[in-house]
């Protein structure tokens, strides 16, 4: 299990996956601390499920742009999740809208909240309407994944439409997995698909000391496993 910690929020996050049937994933939205790994979870099974992560920044939202812009504007744009279909070329990609509680609060522009409404009823987005593209679009099996730190912030009728599950903060038991994971994921973003080198048992003490003071994040975790790496690196050079 990549995500020790979570395997509780793993079960009800796939739990509407069928067998032979496409993936299409009742509406969630993720709360629990920041650093937690919620939206890397999210990354994570998008890769493993096959179908792709659209993330739209909805600490940056201060509109209702999610929904797209009319095609009378020199602006216009399709809503998000068309905009994800054509990125990912398959009608059901993951939508990840990141940090959803901060988004404006502000209805001068309209809000986030609102323009996402529409599109996490299923018999609605099967007819949406797309006010860029002037076309009904079936949208229906689109999975929409929200992240939030706290759902203080969030109106009820959104609530609503979430299954709502928290992420646990992760354990220092859990720390060798969870380093092995990073790990790949660094040699992947640094180009590197092969073999990763094991942390060494006293590796591994030096990071549990450094990680129990960042108050047990993924995010921190992973800057101080790039520091380890740097630093057996340099010594590697010097011998």
């Amino acid at each position: 299990m990549e995500y020790p910690h979570a395997t509780t929020a793993i079960d009800l996050v796939l739990r509407d996956l069928r067998e032979g049937e496409p993936v299409r994933l009742k509406a969630v939205l993720l709360t629990g601390p920041a650093g937690v790994g919620k939206s890397r979870l999210v990354r994570r099974l998008g890769d493993l499920l096959g179908i792709g992560v659209y993330r739209y920044d909805g600490s940056g939202a201060s509109d209702n742009m999610f929904g797209g812009c009319p095609k009378a504007w020199s602006s216009s744009i399709p809503s998000a999740p068309a905009r994800a279909i054509n990125q990912m070329r398959i009608a059901n990609p993951i939508v990840m809208i990141d940090e959803a509680d901060k988004s404006g609060t502000s209805t001068h522009n309209g809000r986030l909240w609102d323009a996402l409404l529409p599109f996490l009823e299923r018999e609605t987005a099967a007819r949406h309407r797309d006010v860029s593209l002037d076309a009904e679009l079936n949208l229906s099996f689109i999975s929409y994944i929200a992240t939030a730190n706290s759902i203080e912030p969030l109106p009820a009728p959104l609530k609503d439409r979430f299954r709502i599950i928290k992420v646990p903060a992760p354990r220092i038991l859990d720390l060798p997995v969870l380093a092995a994971n990073v790990l790949q994921e660094l040699a992947v973003e640094n180009g590197e698909h092969g073999f990763v080198w094991p942390l060494a048992h006293d590796e591994l003490e030096v990071i549990a000391r450094a990680w129990e003071r960042t108050e047990l994040s993924i995010r921190k975790l992973q800057k101080i496993l790039e520091a380890t790496i740097e630093a057996r690196n340099a010594s590697a050079v010097r011998h």
